[in-house]
């Protein structure tokens, strides 16, 4: 697979924005995100931005490991094309590691926008501080976040709005709150995140209608690239391709056994 450019401001897109949620340790040779109190998600517990020599791998793998294990969280790597040396699949392998999960990095190539009617009743607003806890409480619905761990998300939701790279979406349809969404502007990167539905309002065009008023947010900030990051499900893959979205590649989780 021929490597773009671009996909370096991809991954610090979404770097950047997990380490608002966990605690980033930078090894020179790879970036950790460390939050003991989400333990078990491997989204704010990862490895990822590694690059070093051959020879150096399995000293790295060692303390990675050692990192994640005296906090008592599954090591978990992120591994993508960028990733380097090449033989640190088979190294993992070797040592236990299994490949979990891959996330499809998607791009917006829709040139206009997406086109898909909305229902009428449905209205997509841009919130302050003021509606932070709702935003959780969506999130946390939307996501089956467990209650031990939406405190550690409210707490750092509370510190979203001191950065100005970050705008939150609340969705409502017919005046009772449907669904969320993030936008994460970097270098010219637009990231969408954290795009969820409740159980209740699903296949009713929010998420579609959500995505259409952050394309068009995040082109009117002046970025040229709005990007997405999802799991392999064929569902939700198909759900964005359908908005506009197209694969740019692929990256493997892998978690220790």
């Amino acid at each position: 697979m021929a490597v773009d450019g671009r996909w370096q401001l991809f991954e610090e897109n979404e770097n950047s924005w997990f380490s608002l949620w966990s605690e980033a340790k930078d090894l020179g040779c790879a970036l950790l995100l460390i939050n003991e109190a989400l333990d078990d998600d491997p989204l704010p517990n990862h490895a990822t931005r590694i690059n070093c020599d051959a020879e150096a791998v399995a000293e790295l793998l060692d303390r990675v490991v050692l990192e994640y294990q005296t906090k008592g969280i599954r090591p978990c790597l992120f591994i993508s094309p960028l990733t380097y040396p090449k033989n640190l699949r088979a190294t993992l392998q070797d040592i236990g590691f299994r490949e979990w999960n891959q996330l499809c990095v998607m791009e917006f190539a829709g040139a206009d926008g997406v086109k898909a009617p909305e229902p009428s009743n449905l209205v997509i607003q841009r919130i302050g501080s003021d509606l932070l806890d709702l935003w959780v409480q969506i999130f946390a619905e939307s996501f089956m976040v467990i209650p031990p761990q939406i405190k550690e998300y409210s707490a750092r939701a509370r510190h979203l709005p001191l950065h100005g790279e970050v705008e939150l979406f609340l969705a409502s349809l017919g005046g009772e709150p449907a669904g969320c969404a993030a936008l994460y502007s970097k270098n010219g990167v637009g990231g969408v995140y954290s795009v969820g539905t409740l159980p209740e309002f699903r296949r009713r065009g929010v998420a579609t209608a959500v995505l259409k008023v952050i394309v068009q947010r995040s082109k009117a900030l002046g970025n040229s690239s709005t990007i997405l990051q999802v799991f392999s499900e064929v569902g939700p893959v198909s759900l964005y391709q359908h908005n506009g979205f197209e694969l740019r590649y692929s990256k493997s989780i892998y978690l220790l056994r």
